[in-house]
């Protein structure tokens, strides 16, 4: 049997018979064989050596992703400093981490000292009851309860609110009490009664009324339930109708007049109506 040197090579007789040198790893095993290891533990030693190979191999990826965690931590240092080269070549003074913190406790305690003045403006704004005379009969207010409309800018009597904006279910509206200084806002079809209490009414889709020579048509709400969409949200309404006193008649409103009044159908069924605004934004 061969005889291997320190150098892991085969000895001066083995090479001198012509026989080319064979790996460690053959004369390894034939080392195992001659001191009569068994095959377990063989097999052991095998899955040490494979243990060991994915160990080193982990070692490596680990070490890989650091690498990479520190060379982008030096590109982003590097960009840091060219930004603050620009701002100093721009004559523009560096803001520092602490300079940034002084600036936003300045914003918060000017805020707070304003808060309060603010909050109470807010508060009596919503609540006020403004003016002392119906914007529209120009009566004094005799009664604390009143209507105010964010979109006309008018406060109201309770029966001029439902004269005027019956047929304008897409303004804001609140009722206000001056008694109390209490609000609320009330929905399209919510109107107030001579006994100061709310109730919901059939409301027409406001169109165009038609001319008539006697001026003595009205426009009215029909049974029939229409959607209209705007801007603004959806509203439930009523389909148009108009009634003529003279006559004691009245007609429903075609597809000509939604159309006059900037209302497209969304279906054969005309029962919903998108504003021409709407049908802009998409």
């Amino acid at each position: 049997m061969a005889k291997i040197t320190a150098n892991g090579q085969g000895s001066d007789d083995e090479l001198d018979s012509g026989n080319s040198a064979q790996p460690i790893e053959f004369y390894v095993e034939q080392e195992i064989v001659a001191a009569g290891m068994s095959e377990e533990e063989d097999q052991a030693c095998s899955s040490a050596k494979e243990s060991n190979a994915a160990i080193h191999k982990e070692i490596s990826s680990v070490l890989e992703t650091k690498l990479n965690a520190i060379k982008s931590m030096a590109a982003l240092e590097r960009q840091q400093q060219q930004y603050q080269e620009t701002l100093n070549g721009s004559c523009l003074p560096p803001i520092t981490a602490t300079e940034w913190t002084k600036r936003t406790e300045k914003q918060v305690e000017k805020w707070n000292y304003h808060r309060e003045a603010i909050h109470a403006a807010v508060s009596h704004g919503s609540r006020s009851t403004g003016s002392q005379k119906c914007c529209s009969c120009r009566l004094l207010f005799s009664s604390c309860w009143m209507i105010t409309c964010t979109d006309c800018k008018h406060y109201l009597y309770i029966s001029c609110d439902r004269k005027l904006l019956f047929t304008s279910p897409f303004h804001k509206r609140r009722l206000l009490n001056a008694k109390v200084f209490s609000s609320e806002t009330l929905l399209p079809k919510a109107f107030v009664n001579e006994n100061d209490q709310q109730s919901l009414l059939s409301v027409p889709v406001p169109v165009f009324i038609p001319h008539s020579k006697e001026d003595d048509m009205s426009l009215i709400a029909e049974d029939k339930s229409v959607i209209v969409v705007t801007i603004g949200g959806r509203y439930d309404l009523k389909s148009a109708m108009f009634y003529r006193e003279s006559s004691n008649s009245s007609v429903e409103a075609t597809i000509e007049d939604y159309l006059a009044a900037q209302l497209c159908p969304a279906a054969a069924s005309d029962t919903t109506y998108f504003f021409f605004d709407v049908l802009q934004l998409w």
